[in-house]
């Protein structure tokens, strides 16, 4: 009797979460890449390329109004190469797992987008020419 009672129970949630929120709820894919730089190294210019990946939630409000929220993977560092006037060769790559959530405007085929997001360091690694830099610079774990 129970296990019939769960078993209608499910199904009927299903068909319920089916017709209710079939159209407000959207998923999305992230990937690419991202250039950073950091500030207080001494060295300019966004050279460190990294990857991006996740994946997101939208929720559809009504016509005009949406909400985005997401779980992403994001390398951020900073990267020098061998030149003409140095051979010194410098990496710091800082690995970070972010989860954005935006508020979204839309207006026509464009979209106006506020909001916040928190980011967690998973690891980070910093070498010169010459191997591992240790210690290492410490970096918060919260972005």
């Amino acid at each position: 009797m129970k296990r019939s009672l769960l078993l209608i129970l499910l199904f009927s949630c299903l068909i319920y979460s089916e017709n209710s929120t079939a159209q407000k709820f959207t998923l999305g894919i992230i990937g690419g890449t991202s250039s950073s730089q950091i500030s207080g190294d001494g060295f300019y210019g966004f050279a460190q390329f990294g990857l991006m990946a996740g994946a997101d939630v939208t929720y559809k409000i009504n016509d005009k109004w949406s909400a985005n929220f997401g779980l992403q993977f994001n390398q951020k560092g900073a990267r020098t190469y061998p030149s003409k006037k140095t051979s010194a060769v410098y990496r710091l790559r800082v690995n970070y797992i972010e989860a954005p959530l935006t508020l979204n405007y839309h207006i026509n085929s464009f979209r106006v987008s506020t909001g916040f997001y928190l980011g967690v360091k998973i690891n980070q690694k910093e070498r010169t020419s010459f191997g591992p830099v240790d210690p290492e610079r410490p970096f918060k774990t919260f972005d």
